[in-house]
């Protein structure tokens, strides 16, 4: 905070160290509200997505007996196993070397992809101990009523495991939002969301510009939370 505060980055003994001009300039600047737009859609995009797909799995995984089931709960941490630079540059050399996979390169499709398998471990874990929790007796319960599957879980699961839902939520929206090493090399400057412009004000010199946009992450990350919080401890009730 007291960095995009400086006029001076670092110099605290200069006159009239602090100023706001630079919150001025970063609020005004197009690019910045581009990014913000750009950040929004990543996070709700794969969190909507993920929580979808990571419950999904998380369901199959506890409530069936497929398969290689414990080779899938290993290969489910590979992307935390693997350095965020690197998955981005295995995703790059998809989307370039396959031309079934070229429209994804920079697109907002293919961010999220990214980030979906990048958030896969928490997701998919997080709802896995949910369900371990939840009696299967009261699935149960309903089949022999005749309700199908997709009802059973609708009204019977789902409202069991809501807060956990809310918590996978914002925690893979945060994840997105703030990621910058997965990404920087599958986006494009039409895609840039606030990490990636974080980064550039960063490597330009730009310290102030870069200390504001972090200022506003934190507060992301603080407005998710309690939101969230807030639905989780009334979905509890």
């Amino acid at each position: 905070i007291v960095g995009s505060l400086m006029k001076l980055f670092g110099f605290f003994t200069i006159k009239d160290p602090f100023s706001t001009r630079h919150w001025s300039l970063v609020l005004g600047d197009p690019v910045f509200l581009s990014a913000v737009r750009n950040s929004i859609a990543l996070g709700v995009g794969t969190a909507g997505i993920g929580l979808f797909c990571y419950c999904l799995v998380g369901y199959a995984l506890v409530r069936t007996k497929i398969a290689g089931r414990s080779l899938i709960n290993l290969l489910i941490w590979l992307p935390w196993a693997i350095p965020g630079i690197l998955l981005g540059l295995a995703f790059l050399w998809l989307f370039l070397s396959a031309r079934v996979f070229a429209p994804l390169y920079g697109s907002y499709l293919g961010l999220v992809l990214v980030l979906l398998i990048k958030e896969m471990p928490i997701g998919v874990h997080m709802t896995k101990t949910a369900f371990v929790q939840i009696s299967e007796e009261l699935e149960q319960v309903g089949r022999v009523c005749g309700a199908p599957w997709f009802y059973n879980f609708r009204r019977i699961v789902v409202p069991l495991i809501s807060p956990v839902l809310v918590s996978v939520f914002a925690i893979v929206f945060m994840g997105a939002v703030r990621d910058i090493d997965t990404i920087i090399l599958v986006g494009t400057a039409n895609t840039r969301p606030l990490s990636i412009l974080m980064m550039e004000y960063s490597m330009a010199g730009e310290m102030q510009a870069a200390s504001i946009l972090g200022v506003i992450l934190s507060l992301f990350a603080i407005a998710i939370a309690l939101v969230s919080r807030k639905i989780g401890l009334r979905s509890a009730a």
